[in-house]
């Protein structure tokens, strides 16, 4: 009994130590500003930093996870992808049908750190080990992509002009790192990231070339 107690013990050591590193669906943004230029996403802090920030999560637990958010609920603004880039460097100009359709996307984007992992299948995904119940994600939760009144059925690009259309939204940031604890050690550490996106919309912009 003693020798399983000890395998047991070494097994959790071992893996609160190991490091990895899980981008999640804001990582795959093509691009994600603050509001207030004061505030740092997760991928800004350096180790040393979020190191500085561990202790605020050391106080053990019987089971479950401990957190602690560097910055809450910030305002974000972001444009997730672009659908369609045109460039007409012709004399004539170039019009087309808009194929834009009206579409749901998830609420709620993650990404992690360290021992805090990513999970789910396609764009569904949410935090490992119940963090995501923890935090109160409803990683299954979806909100509309609207279109602009600006977009018509009939799209035309002028000769020397390019076309953009784009995914883009607002929303709520928050940040911070946790610990998860099995019989009061710890298992896994890192920093946590999740945006609550409040609108999401095609955008089209025109710009000479």
């Amino acid at each position: 009994m003693k020798k399983v107690i000890i395998i047991f013990m070494f097994f959790l050591i071992f893996y609160n130590i190991k490091c990895v590193v899980n981008a999640g669906l804001i990582e795959s943004y093509q691009e994600i500003n603050f509001e207030n230029p004061n505030h740092k996403f997760l991928r800004d802090y350096k180790v040393e930093e979020l190191n500085e920030y561990y202790p605020k999560v050391s106080k053990r637990l019987f089971i479950g996870w401990r957190t602690y958010e560097l910055t809450r609920s910030a305002r974000v603004n972001f444009t997730k992808t672009t659908l369609t880039s045109i460039r007409n460097t012709g004399t004539t100009p170039i019009v087309l049908d808009q194929q834009v359709k009206t579409e749901v996307t998830q609420k709620y984007a993650v990404s992690g750190s360290g021992g805090v992992e990513t999970s789910g299948s396609g764009t569904i995904k949410g935090f490992k080990l119940g963090l995501s119940k923890k935090l109160n994600i409803k990683a299954d939760a979806t909100i509309t992509i609207s279109q602009t009144e600006s977009m018509s059925t009939k799209i035309q690009v002028d000769p020397m002009t390019q076309l953009d259309i784009y995914v883009k939204g607002n929303g709520r940031l928050t940040n911070g790192v946790a610990s998860r604890y099995l019989f009061w050690i710890r298992t896994n550490t890192g920093g946590y990231e999740y945006l609550n996106i409040t609108s999401i919309f095609y955008r089209m912009e025109k710009k000479r070339i």
